[in-house]
């Protein structure tokens, strides 16, 4: 009769990365090492650990007394099961695991119960003590849960998928599984019953998901969307428990918010979903601050924010006293959808105009009252005096024959519609026309026909549009030598002409005066032109016998 015997060879893995440890199930250690080459260790042996960190640590549960940043102990494995020896390393914690036998070669063959962690998938090696020998899974015709295993040849037993705590697949839904293996050296076979237990540990929060991430512009500020947060630990403690989420013992979620947006939101509440259970809760923009509303969302003011959501555990793990909270965050974009808005009036830059600008002259710029700054409009012009402008685009012209005079017409009325793809507004304006000081001018004609050896000549007179009186005044140079001109017009020669000899300029008796008329603000200059004619002398009386018509001129 062939005797199985059994031996445990544990994932090395398990709970870790990037780290060579020999019998090492947990933590995420920077260094450390577990220098036995047993599977297993009998009670009273010893095993040798060493560690190398950067800090000073302490151990605790199943060795203890503060350690040094590195070194290597033999310490003993004191009891059946579960010999666990941890670091305190500055707030990183390390674990290693040792099973303690009372069977220096494993378990005895009368052992038929196994317990180890979820998510490995090794899960004991038979001890082969001749070549002789193999290994084999009895099929139970789905009685047991042989299904789940393979056996090879050499005698390891291991999952064909990694059991997960949270979702048993045995056959009992309570994660102990059970089968029958079987060995033969080819002309014996031993059967054996085992009871493979799964043990949890702290998984980490795996997901998070945001059931909408648009929300419509000009809407109070209200829900984003439902967060969603997936941890398999939590779904467990869920299912066995029908209290609150706050008095629920076991792995709770919380949620955090950061990023550059993080102060508008909000997760006031979180509620526990039954199937498939989650923690959900609504994330929402915040009250106003300073006196509680709601916040408007405005498109046109900020259309994009950028926000992380981290859901982090309560970092209960099942065989350690210490709590290591695990954690998992995502980056979301809350995005306002644009609305078209309605136009609700019009506005011009302007509604003053200069007396005498040209025709065709920009008035105004139009623009249409509406929230929505990217929207298109087009405008219609009506009213009283809409045939003295044209549009052009979104501006208001004057027409290509009007050139306004205050003195003539000093206000236009004119009204403008506006009108965007839905909605449309009309507004009626009065533009003003300013008054500008105007340059005065003369009412007489400038020119005048004297005959020779006389002083006086005209009186002037002028006119202003503003009504402000006129005055005037001698200019210089031409024949301004030989004038003397008063303020209110008055033209004399500073001496009597003589026919026979000329003083002007061109000798032609034809004298250029230059005058200065003003109304205070403005000045108009012109010149006055005064011809001398002939008298002939018969018995002492002069007679007349030239008259000379010239062309006037106004300077300015």
């Amino acid at each position: 009769m062939l005797t199985l015997v059994s031996k445990f060879k544990f994932l090395r893995t398990l709970f870790f990365s990037g780290l060579f440890i020999s019998l090492i199930l947990n933590s995420s250690i920077t260094q450390a090492a577990l220098t036995s080459d047993k599977d297993l260790v009998s009670v009273g042996s010893s095993v040798n650990l060493s560690w190398s960190e950067s800090s000073s640590c302490s151990a605790y549960d199943d060795w203890s007394g503060s350690k040094g940043q590195s070194g290597s102990e033999s310490v003993a494995v004191s009891k059946v099961g579960w010999n666990i020896f941890s670091l305190n390393c500055n707030g990183s914690y390390e674990n290693v695991y040792v099973y303690g036998t009372l069977f220096s070669t494993g378990i005895a063959a009368t052992a038929t119960k196994k317990s180890m962690f979820e998510k490995q998938l090794d899960v004991l090696r038979f001890y082969k003590p001749s070549e002789d020998i193999s290994f084999s899974i009895i099929n139970s015709s789905g009685s047991m849960d042989d299904a789940l295993f393979s056996m090879s040849s050499s005698g390891a037993l291991t999952f064909k998928s990694a059991p997960d705590y949270e979702d048993p697949k045995d056959i009992g839904g309570n994660n102990v599984y059970n089968l029958q293996v079987a060995a033969t050296d080819g002309t014996d076979t031993d059967t054996k019953n085992l009871e493979i237990t799964i043990k949890n540990f702290n998984d980490a929060p795996s997901d998070i998901s945001l059931s909408s991430t648009i929300v419509d512009e000009n809407t109070l500020a209200s829900t984003v969307g439902t967060l969603t947060a997936y941890d398999d630990d939590l779904l467990l403690t869920a299912k066995n428990s029908t209290m609150a989420l706050g008095e629920r013992t076991g792995d709770t979620i919380s949620f955090q918010i950061s990023g550059t947006d993080a102060q508008y939101f909000e997760i006031p509440t979180l509620y526990v979903s039954s199937d498939p259970v989650t923690v959900y809760g609504d994330l929402k923009f915040k009250r106003n601050l300073s006196n509680g509303s709601l916040i408007g969302l405005d498109y046109e003011t900020k259309s994009v924010y950028s926000i992380t959501i981290t859901i982090v555990d309560s970092g209960i793990s099942p065989n350690s006293s210490i709590s290591t909270p695990l954690s998992y965050s995502e980056d979301f974009t809350i995005t306002l959808s644009d609305k078209d808005e309605p136009v609700t009036g019009v506005s011009l830059s302007s509604l003053i105009m200069n007396e005498n600008i040209s025709a065709s002259s920009l008035v105004a710029e139009i623009s249409a009252v509406t929230e929505d700054k990217s929207d298109t409009h087009t405008y219609a012009l009506s009213g009283t005096d809409a045939s003295s402008f044209v549009l052009s685009g979104n501006n208001l012209l004057l027409a290509s024959t009007l050139s306004p005079d205050y003195e003539t017409k000093s206000s236009y009325s004119v009204t403008i519609t506006a009108t965007d793809a839905a909605t449309t507004a009309s507004q009626t304006f009065t533009l003003q026309v300013r008054d500008l000081p105007e340059y005065p001018a003369s009412s007489v004609t400038n020119y005048k026909s004297i005959a020779e050896n006389g002083t006086a000549i005209a009186t002037l007179t002028g006119t202003d549009n503003n009504s402000a009186d006129v005055t005037f005044s001698l200019g210089t140079g031409q024949d301004a030598a030989y004038f003397n001109v008063d303020p209110d017009g008055t033209i004399i020669f500073t001496r009597a002409p003589d026919y026979e000899t000329p003083l002007d300029t061109d000798l032609d008796n034809i004298y250029e005066v230059p005058i200065v008329m003003t109304n205070g603000v403005l000045n108009t200059y012109f010149t006055y032109y005064v011809t001398v004619s002939d008298v002939e002398e018969v018995g002492g009386i002069e007679l007349a016998s030239k008259v000379s018509t010239v062309k006037t001129q106004e300077e300015e």
